[in-house]
């Protein structure tokens, strides 16, 4: 069984002005998203889990969280095995970085919903990523890490990523579903269970056959 402790990173700058930021190394926290911290620590040390590895996105937001939260966190929770992933970055918005998410909101939650509908060969900002190429790095991450044994693990990432790896859980299981939002600090806890790997290894599958389908 796979216990993930799913993290969207504490509040940017970028957040704060409502910027679209997917370019590296990204904005680094604000003042409340550093006043954050405290909060995050306390729920993680209130679920009792004990980690074997944290995986954290390259950019600022994302490291600058895990830092603050290892010097935070009691040592017994075991955050010091961390290793940054490019496969859980956040997304690259291509001619949108840098600008109000609120003037094109629309048209990415279109893109969002064309690909949950397996259209994935729409650009975010013309030389943006497709969803094609961000889901594939998230299968493909996801794909190193659900296996057929104990482990519990915690991932730093972005909202985007977070929505999409709740998207793909969501599809693997008949139990409960997770609300596909997540708030800035803030924590889903996401279990897989030895039938979910096989269940999983055909959803790789079936989305691999469907974007060559459509090439």
């Amino acid at each position: 069984m796979i216990t993930i402790s799913l993290i969207r990173h504490a509040e940017s700058y970028a957040n704060k002005r409502g910027l679209l930021d997917g370019k590296l190394p990204g904005k680094s926290l604000s003042d409340c998203g550093k006043s954050q911290i405290n909060p995050l620590a306390l729920k993680i040390q209130e679920s009792r889990l004990v980690y074997n590895r944290v995986y954290v996105s390259p950019f600022n937001r994302t490291r600058e969280t895990y830092c603050l939260l290892n010097k935070t966190i009691d040592r017994k929770w075991h955050l010091t095995n961390h290793q940054i992933s490019f496969g859980i970055k956040e997304l690259d918005y291509g001619n949108l970085n840098g600008k109000k998410f609120s003037d094109y909101e629309l048209s990415i939650n279109e893109i969002w919903n064309n690909a949950k509908a397996g259209k994935y060969q729409e650009r975010y900002g013309e030389i943006g990523e497709s969803q094609e190429e961000y889901f594939s790095r998230i299968y493909s991450f996801l794909g190193k890490i659900i296996k057929r044994d104990n482990r519990t693990l915690m991932i730093i990432t972005h909202e985007c990523v977070c929505r999409a790896i709740i998207w793909i859980y969501n599809n693997l299981q008949k139990r409960e579903k997770i609300e596909n939002k997540i708030n800035l600090a803030d924590i889903k806890t996401l279990i897989f269970f030895p039938e979910d790997v096989d269940k999983f290894k055909k959803l790789i599958l079936e989305f691999r056959s469907g974007t060559k389908k459509r090439v």
